[in-house]
């Protein structure tokens, strides 16, 4: 697992001690399609490193209807702290 996480720029100054210790306090999660991570106008404080799939961004309108703002592929980061 630490070699996917060395994959993303931003952990990449990370020695693989720091990453390993990343893995023990953070969570690995492996989530069904269509499940919702946050929810809108829902506070956050995670940050997420896609490691694999895709993760759509989207907003609902007043006629519940969503409208994808962006989708997230394997290979990036998101949630507030991104």
């Amino acid at each position: 697992m630490v070699s996917e996480l060395s994959q993303f720029s931003i952990l990449q100054p990370l020695s693989d001690a720091d990453l390993q210790r990343l893995l023990q306090i953070g969570r690995v999660r492996t989530a069904p399609a269509d499940h919702l991570l946050i929810g809108e106008n829902e506070a956050s404080t995670a940050v997420y490193f896609l490691l694999s799939g895709e993760a759509r961004v989207f907003i609902t309108g007043a006629d519940k209807r969503e409208a994808t703002v962006h989708t997230h592929k394997a290979g990036s980061r998101f949630g507030e702290p991104a």
